[in-house]
């Protein structure tokens, strides 16, 4: 909104504009999820009601805040760089106080309790080579296990993400996480019958990928 009453934009500002493209392809691109027209997606194959709750949709759905730090990122106004740091500050406090304040039940959801590392995009894995995954992931996405608390873990696993490919076409899943490469998540779910992972009640974004406790 800034840029724009600005007038015409500057060649980085342009830069910029190019960079967003993806987003608006896929939003164009969504379709029907397989679950059928409210979303549910694969939570159907559990009879599960996914995200009962905002809480639930906030913890899995952590997107606010790498937003606002990939808008701050070579800001030339300074008093505004301020500002959106205030903001970015306000928006991890506020996570972390939703995941100290999940109900007892949540902490003990799930046949599936562990933490584990999202993995980049294998080559064969990339469902549109011309989309920029960096965004958010393809489900489901391949994860690293370092840490498995309850059930049969193994080291790999894949998770069910928000987006789903059908026929060629993204489809929005809402009960999947929303999850980029080298982000660390604490997972509590169920397995489906293909072996993936659906995430449930109690899952959360331990790290971001640029937070240094990613690994």
């Amino acid at each position: 909104m800034i840029d724009e009453g600005a007038g015409a934009p500057t060649p980085a500002q342009g830069k910029s504009e190019e960079g967003r493209a993806p987003r608006y392809t896929l939003k164009a691109r969504r379709t029907l999820p397989a679950g059928g027209p409210d979303g549910w997606g694969r939570s159907r194959e559990l009879d599960h009601e996914p995200l009962r709750s905002s809480r639930d949709r906030a913890l899995r759905h952590p997107r606010g805040v790498d937003l606002l730090r990939g808008t701050a990122e070579g800001m030339g106004d300074p008093e505004l760089a301020e500002l959106i740091e205030a903001w970015i500050d306000d928006l991890e406090s506020n996570y972390q106080q939703l995941i100290d304040g999940m109900p007892t039940g949540w902490r003990r959801h799930g046949q599936l309790d562990f933490e584990a590392v999202i993995e980049d995009l294998a080559d064969e894995d990339d469902p549109d080579p011309n989309f920029d995954w960096s965004t958010v992931l393809p489900s489901p996405a391949r994860v690293r296990v370092d840490n498995p608390i309850k059930g049969n873990v193994g080291d790999r696993e894949a998770v069910v993400t928000n987006i789903l490919v059908v026929e060629g076409e993204f489809a929005h899943q809402s009960d999947g996480i929303v999850a980029v490469a080298r982000e660390r998540w604490h997972v509590r779910g169920h397995r489906l019958i293909d072996g993936t992972i659906m995430p449930c009640r109690g899952t959360y974004r331990v790290a971001s990928a640029a937070a240094p406790t990613a690994r």
